[in-house]
């Protein structure tokens, strides 16, 4: 995603809204779709007033911070010089109450409140604070996040932001948990970096204009409707996505069989050595490691955020030159004329693909071997071939990692695909798509080539197995999982066992699915586990999204 610091979890907004945005080709996004008197040139100077307006408060801001005493967390400095006048300029008319609200006997010191939007809900905390763990000299019951996120939950409230200065997140109701989901500014960031572009983002989608103007019109809101949008935009991707994979393998079997230094590749295949159902899955596990390393690497899980100098300086060596994001940046751009005689791009990924196949390589940069049917060495090798050792064109590895990095929206323009927002489980529904298919071999008379393609399977999928779709895996994971963490639970709150033993309880269940696929139904269960056990450590109803990953 090309928007530095802005970072979206789950399906409140879609990456493709953002692109749309930045493009001006999303809906309500006319100056009159902000106020009434605005034109789109007037909307525009607005926003450049407003940014302005934000670096000189920005600037204040900071210098306010350098007076604080040890252990004051500034939260008058970040409500007073910097978050108030950011969202005066944004169009809300925010009014301060220390009392806060009380709901179903549980207190939400919500201080902020835009009686314009019938009391929309906006937490201020303190710069040196988290938004999620629980300050220490606050009295509050929760992370700051966990606590707006369970107000909208107990409210009629739709959405509701949180801040600490630092970032400021836009929350949505959310009654169960399955997955975390908000939209996260890093102001500091914006400000640091001067990212006006991100900034044009946040005022056309933070804008007060965009909000439920009463807590029973959620539905009616430009900001409901954008996450509706969303929601459809995530089916396409995924749609779209399974397209692109079928489409990936066929080209890059036919990028293999093809390249004029893999005879001894072409000569297995004319001799009938070569079984075409395992040179199929070969391709499938090059895609799917594609994918994983795309997941991973958006999510910055390679190096798990550690921050010590050491992993630094391995993460700035991993993502200059062996990342599948320096592989991307380049497949966006035009092919050079020499892509398709070079063939130094597969050399480099298989030395990337090596870091997780190989201990001894992996920890030398401090990344852990991942091995398995995946990443194990033989995954793309048996005893005719070995992948690895084979050529591949640039044109042809660039072709691929575009056409699974970037789709066309339906105006035609060039969105990313935010695979650090997609649901793991999905690729299990891409992977259904291929079930019906193999590969099939058919010499290209007059020449040594081949043409792979694809053939539909005798019986179509009526004995293969099958993708299991949410709407089925959350009623398996009720009758068969929930009773048993409430059992659990129930000790606990009776105070019959402590907080370390309803852990080590939670953590001993055991959750067999005997025909796992995708391992949708196993993660799933890892999740609501997960929330459990979040739930103990935390004493929060609504645990903040540190405790839950």
């Amino acid at each position: 995603m090309n928007f530095p610091s802005i970072d979206i979890q789950g399906s409140i907004l879609s990456t493709d809204l953002l692109g749309k945005i930045r493009t001006e080709q999303a809906t309500f996004q006319q100056g009159k779709d902000f106020h009434h008197e605005f034109t789109n040139a007037k909307l525009k100077d607005e926003i450049s007033y407003a940014w302005q307006e934000a670096k000189g408060q920005w600037t204040i801001y900071k210098s306010k911070l350098t007076r604080l005493k040890e252990g004051e967390t500034g939260t008058t400095e970040t409500r007073n010089f910097w978050i108030s006048p950011l969202l005066t300029n944004l169009g809300y008319n925010l009014t301060f109450d220390r009392k806060g609200e009380e709901l179903n006997g549980k207190s939400f010191p919500i201080g902020y409140r835009d009686s314009s939007l019938d009391n929309f809900p906006v937490y201020v905390g303190g710069y040196h604070e988290s938004l999620d763990k629980r300050p220490e000299n606050k009295q509050l019951r929760v992370s700051p996040h966990a606590m707006v996120q369970e107000y909208l939950n107990y409210s009629e409230h739709l959405y509701g932001m949180v801040t600490n200065g630092r970032q400021l997140r836009l929350l949505r109701d959310a009654s169960r948990i399955t997955r975390l989901s908000y939209v996260e500014f890093n102001l500091e960031k914006m400000m640091e970096e001067d990212l006006y572009s991100d900034f044009v983002i946040l005022y056309r989608v933070l804008h007060a204009s965009r909000m439920p103007k009463k807590v029973d019109a959620g539905a009616d809101s430009i900001m409901e409707k954008y996450h509706q949008e969303g929601l459809e935009a995530g089916s396409t991707i995924r749609n779209k996505l399974g397209e692109a994979v079928k489409g990936a393998i066929k080209n890059l079997a036919n990028g293999f069989i093809n390249h004029p230094n893999n005879a001894a590749l072409r000569e297995a295949v004319a001799a009938g050595n070569i079984n075409t159902d395992e040179y199929y899955r070969h391709q499938l596990r090059i895609i799917y490691r594609l994918l994983f390393l795309f997941v991973i690497e958006e999510r910055n899980l390679v190096y798990a955020d550690s921050k010590t100098p050491e992993t630094k300086r391995f993460n700035h060596i991993y993502f200059n030159y062996y990342s599948l994001l320096r592989l991307r940046k380049l497949a966006k751009k035009l092919l050079p004329p020499e892509a398709n005689r070079h063939y130094d791009l597969w050399q480099s990924l298989v030395s990337t693909f090596s870091l997780f196949e190989k201990k001894e390589i992996g920890e030398k940069l401090g990344i852990m071997s991942l091995q398995g049917d995946l990443f194990g060495y033989h995954a793309i090798s048996n005893n005719q071939y070995d992948l690895h050792q084979c050529y591949l064109s640039n044109a042809v590895l660039l072709n691929i990692i575009k056409s699974l990095s970037y789709f066309e929206n339906d105006n035609g323009v060039l969105i990313a695909v935010n695979y650090g927002g997609l649901d793991v489980e999905e690729f299990g529904s891409v992977y259904e798509g291929l079930l019906e298919l193999k590969l099939e071999f058919n010499k290209v008379e007059g020449t040594d080539n081949y043409s792979v393609n694809w053939q539909k399977q005798a019986g179509g999928r009526e004995f293969q197995s099958h993708y299991t779709p949410e709407e089925l895996v959350q009623p398996l994971i009720k009758h068969s999982l929930e009773y048993l963490i409430e059992d659990i639970l129930l000790l606990y709150t009776q105070k019959k066992v402590n907080k370390e033993n309803t852990i080590k309880a939670l953590l001993k269940l055991k959750v067999c699915d005997v025909a796992c696929g995708s391992g949708h139904i196993l993660l799933s269960a890892a999740r609501r586990i997960a929330l459990a056990v979040a739930r103990v450590l935390t004493d929060e109803e609504q645990p903040n999204p540190l405790s839950i990953r």
